[in-house]
């Protein structure tokens, strides 16, 4: 799977994405960590898919049965923020986050970490060093090779 989330101490939740993503990664990852003990409810989320693509077949109607997901666990989803860190796909993200509003998650999508973790409200050295870090172990390298 190239995908992995880790939950901090803060109750931020850091999720990472690299390479081709598919629709059953999308669900399969969603389920598990709603599914997740540890998920606080309304979790603050900082998604980094800068070294991710979507499967080009996926489209709105896709993104709109994903997000039916959060029905199944609404008493955790309720009040969730999310900053998406996009790359290139800032337009599917936007998609994402225009739709999941009809589910009372609040998503903000960005091009670049500085203003997202501003508008989490949580310090951008440390989540910076968490998402890099994560971003190392899925692609198979040190932090620094990346």
């Amino acid at each position: 799977m190239s995908n992995g989330y880790r939950i901090l101490k803060s109750g931020l939740v850091i999720e990472v994405w690299v390479g081709r993503i598919t629709k059953e990664e999308f669900f399969e990852h969603e389920r598990k960590q709603w599914q997740d003990p540890n998920l606080p409810s309304a979790p603050r989320f900082l998604v980094d898919f800068t070294r991710a693509t979507v499967e080009p077949s996926i489209g709105e109607k896709d993104i709109q049965e994903f997000i039916g997901l959060y029905q199944q666990y609404r008493n955790k989803a309720a009040g969730t923020r999310s900053a998406i860190i996009a790359g290139k796909e800032f337009d599917k993200a936007s998609l994402y986050g225009r739709l999941a509003e009809r589910e009372k998650v609040n998503v903000i999508v960005f091009n670049t970490i500085t203003p997202a973790c501003i508008w989490l409200g949580v310090k951008e050295p440390d989540v910076r060093k968490e998402v890099e870090r994560m971003q190392a172990e899925l692609l198979g390298a040190s932090p620094l090779d990346t």
